[in-house]
């Protein structure tokens, strides 16, 4: 009987997780759906100033990449650049960075120094 029970707690907590990860996955494709016009025009979000913090990613293998970059009002999402942690941290940690990005989605177009 207790194994029974055991089953069915671990089913719930499988399903909770699963929908909470759909939700999640959801509201992303929303915000990059929203994004899809100014994406098109080119009509991206700018920020210029020295991150407060960067994170990387944890990868299985290969190297690091800049997960986020956060200023202080905004966080943006830079995987998909594939920016290495090593050339990050060789020419542009603690620099003023100028970062192009989508409004809603918050995904990184272009991150370069500013000058």
């Amino acid at each position: 009987m207790t194994r029974n029970w055991i089953w069915k707690l671990l089913g719930i907590f499988i399903t909770i997780a699963f929908f909470y990860a759909a939700t999640q996955l959801m509201v992303n494709v929303k915000m990059i759906y929203k994004d899809k016009v100014a994406y098109e025009n080119k009509q991206f979000e700018k920020i210029i100033g020295i991150p407060k913090e960067v994170e990387y990613d944890n990868p299985e293998s290969g190297p690091r990449v800049v997960y986020e970059i956060m200023f202080e009002d905004v966080t943006i999402q830079a995987t998909h650049l594939w920016i290495r942690q090593d050339y990050f941290e060789k020419n542009m940690k603690g620099k003023r960075l100028e970062v192009f990005y989508l409004p809603n989605s918050r995904y990184a177009m272009d991150v370069r120094v500013a000058e």
